[in-house]
């Protein structure tokens, strides 16, 4: 009771605090612009300075008076003599008059020292402020609240990081609480880590293996060889290796002999190599071209190496591409100059890119087309029209417009003019859309529907399907902004997802505002589908409760998709309370192919039991798709199909099965009669893809 009181009346001074903070901002001209006003203070002189030490500067009340003191020891010693006697209310003070310093430096020393200061003696009200908006553009001051907080009252601050308001700032006190103590590896840190149920993030673990190099590298190699093999050991692994060669280049080799474990050792020499390749890019360059760029395990080492040779000595760059006597080489090379030279002057990098390439690729030519993207967008444009490939002109139009998109998408918007091709426009709409609507939804879809034509309606079925997945809650909210033809489908993907992502009970919250209107039917089935991938049970026990026959067969069917992949003799007993023939027909055709997958005996036994009849043939059908080796039984299965149709349906499926396993076999199956030329036909043309695509792995 006493913790939910002090958290009552912690909550209550932050609210009051906050209206405080508020009044003074109120005096601003533009609280979005902090007034930066304290600067070219006059130097006191010397002689004063040493009356004010003198008397502890007990006459010094202001920030600029600080600043006047003539030594930067002066200025130290007399804010932490005045912060030492401050109050609450006279700290905030000298918080917000130290925030109108204009120096960065000497602006971010003084609030660390008043903040610090403050959350010994009154850490909530720190927190508040420094979480205000005028304060929040200096960094780190929650930070020091958090930690100051928890050296002073170690229980007290695991309490409020206990109570804050979002899982997002309970991790960051989290981690700030564990920095306090060392970040990990000690009682205090594990005490933290149990109480609030948060560990060391990636960041705090970073911090804690360069602490333990700093101390002894021997230490931070036993420290990581405790844990097991895993991801985070591969992390640490990884953040020695690179703070050591950053730190101790020279040094850096010995220590991968000091690994009990192989693979460590490698793993450790891996990272340090790349490290060194950017203080050192010329020793890696020269030792895979020594090699003849054979050795494929340093292949990303030279790429680095090239690249940061590039943005270093361009010059050696180009010599070395002058010098390269392979393709492989040369195309690494002139993609880092093409890329580096573009910064500089991308018409000079363009002629050069055109002058160098080789045909038919113009690979150096879009390499610089699309790192001009963020120099000069509507030249990145203009010249990706210009490209004489029908194909890849409309890709890199695309392209250019996607890239774009990430930076300014409204501007991306107002360049969608200029491409006269309507396809490659299309294209490159649908690119905008698909990086907008994740950015900013409402923008987005404004501009959708400030478009003229058919397209506006495609992109915004897109945008709103893209957002149904992403954020049901804006898809929401931007639904009845769609035509009812659109709104129809988004409905069901919206209901979908929110009984994936969310709750059954939000899902079919949001289906009932449709009951009585054409398509309610099939929303219900969408929320049941949806429940089926986490919960084949409890669809199962919503769908019986759906009143309408048309609705429950839906739903039945929906279920029994995914039921069929982990039960299918479960899903094949539920696929006989559908009503619907065709329905019914579909979910055992899915329930055959899924068994005869997962248990061909098991599946061949029940498809035998089954009664003759449409259901029994759609379920052979489908199953003989699942057969890579059919034996004598499932033929025979096969030829009792009493539908032709269906029939041959089943020996096609076969023949599509068997042409990855036994070509020959296959082939001889697509002569059967009941195949029809039309089949013939689609599996000659799948024949081909299927060897164009081996052929272009292989080569």
């Amino acid at each position: 009771m006493a913790r939910l009181l002090g958290a009552l009346c912690g909550g209550i001074v932050l609210g009051v605090l906050g209206m405080l903070v508020a009044s003074r901002l109120a005096s601003v001209p533009d609280s979005d612009v902090v007034v930066r006003d304290i600067q070219n203070v006059s130097t006191m002189a010397e002689v004063d300075a040493e009356v004010h030490r003198t008397e502890r500067y007990v006459k010094l009340l202001t920030i600029e008076q600080v600043i006047a003191l003539p030594s930067q020891f002066a200025r130290s010693e007399a804010l932490y003599a005045i912060a030492g006697r401050a109050d609450s209310a006279g700290l905030q003070k000298l918080i917000f008059e130290a925030n109108r310093v204009a120096d960065d430096a000497a602006r971010k020393a003084m609030l660390d020292v008043l903040f610090f200061r403050l959350a010994e003696l009154d850490p909530r009200s720190a927190l508040a402020l420094a979480r205000n908006d005028e304060l929040q553009s200096t960094r780190a001051l929650e930070h020091v609240v958090w930690k100051a907080w928890a050296r002073r009252n170690l229980e007290d601050a695991l309490f409020a990081a206990k109570t804050e308001s979002t899982s997002t700032r309970q991790h960051a006190a989290a981690q700030d609480l564990l920095a306090a103590f060392g970040y990990m590896g000690n009682a205090t840190t594990d005490r933290i880590e149990a109480e609030l149920g948060i560990g060391p993030d990636r960041s705090s673990r970073s911090a804690f293996i360069r602490q333990l190099v700093d101390r002894s590298p021997e230490e931070a190699i036993k420290f990581i060889e405790s844990y097991e093999q895993g991801a985070i050991r591969e992390e640490l692994l990884s953040t020695l290796a690179f703070y050591l060669a950053t730190r101790a280049a020279d040094e850096a080799p010995r220590y991968a002999g000091s690994f009990s474990r192989e693979a460590d050792s490698k793993r450790y020499s891996a990272v340090v190599n790349n490290a060194l390749v950017h203080d050192n890019p010329k020793v890696a360059i020269d030792r895979w071209l020594a090699n003849g760029g054979s050795d494929l395990t340093s292949r990303s080492e030279f790429q680095q190496a090239v690249r940061a040779l590039a943005g270093t000595d361009l010059e050696a760059a180009l010599q070395y591409y002058e010098n390269a006597t392979s393709e492989d080489a040369r195309r690494a090379f002139g993609a880092a100059i093409a890329g580096e030279m573009v910064k500089q002057d991308p018409h000079a990098a363009l002629q050069w890119a055109r002058e160098n390439d080789r045909p038919p690729m113009q690979s150096l030519e879009y390499t610089v087309i699309r790192q001009m993207v963020l120099i000069d967008p509507q030249l990145a444009l203009a010249e990706a029209q210009n490209i004489r490939d029908a194909g890849m002109r409309s890709s890199m139009v695309s392209n250019v417009i996607h890239l774009m998109a990430n930076e300014d998408p409204a501007s991306a918007a107002q360049l969608l003019a200029q491409i006269p091709d309507e396809q490659a426009r299309l294209q490159a709409s649908a690119r905008l859309v698909s990086v907008w609507v994740d950015r900013d939804p409402d923008s987005a879809i404004d501009w959708i529907l400030s478009q003229d034509g058919p397209q506006s309606a495609n992109m915004l079925q897109t945008a709103v399907g893209r957002l149904a997945r992403s954020d049901p809650d804006a898809a929401i909210r931007l639904l009845p902004r769609l035509g009812e033809g659109a709104q129809y489908g988004m409905r069901q993907t919206i209901a979908q997802q929110l009984a994936q992502s969310e709750s059954a009970e939000r899902a079919l919250n949001f289906v009932r505002q449709f009951e009585g209107q054409d398509g309610y039917d099939a929303l219900q089935a969408s929320v049941i589908g949806g429940i089926a991938r986490q919960d084949p049970l409890e669809a199962k026990r919503l769908a019986d409760q759906l009143s309408s026959v048309a609705a429950r067969d839906a739903a039945y069917a929906g279920l029994i998709q995914h039921s069929a992949r982990t039960n299918p003799a479960e899903a094949a007993q539920w696929a006989e309370s559908i009503s619907d023939d065709n329905y019914r027909m579909s979910a055992l055709g899915q329930v055959a192919n899924q068994w005869s997958r997962s248990d061909p005996v098991a599946a061949e036994r029940w498809l035998n039991g089954l009664p003759e009849g449409r259901n029994r043939d759609a379920a052979i059908s489908m199953a003989a798709g699942a057969w890579s080796k059919p034996s004598e039984q499932q033929k025979r299965l096969i030829n009792s199909i009493d539908d032709r149709n269906m029939r041959s349906q089943a020996k096609f499926r076969l023949a599509y099965r068997l042409l990855r396993s036994d070509p020959p076999a296959a082939r001889k199956m697509m002569q059967d009669p009941d195949i029809t030329d039309e089949q013939r036909q689609q599996f000659e043309q799948m024949g081909s893809q299927m060897n164009r695509a081996i052929s272009i792995r292989h080569n």
